[in-house]
């Protein structure tokens, strides 16, 4: 959950640093892991969690940028 919430947060707030592409990849991990939370599928919500985390490193290299 705490991966969700601050990834959300990130997106709210540096998102707009980001393309619309890197944003909507974003946008589609995090409603992916979302979908595999739901369940009680362990590999699938590891294997959500792993892309959204990579599709995240978006939102930490805007960060950096925005600094």
């Amino acid at each position: 959950h705490g991966l969700v919430y601050t990834t959300k947060r990130l997106l709210s707030e540096v998102g707009g640093n980001l393309n619309e592409a890197d944003r909507q990849s974003v946008r589609d991990a995090l409603h992916m892991l979302k979908h595999a939370m739901e369940g009680s599928d362990v590999n699938a919500i590891k294997a959500a969690a792993d892309r959204l985390l990579q599709a995240s490193t978006k939102l930490t290299e805007a960060i950096e940028q925005k600094d």
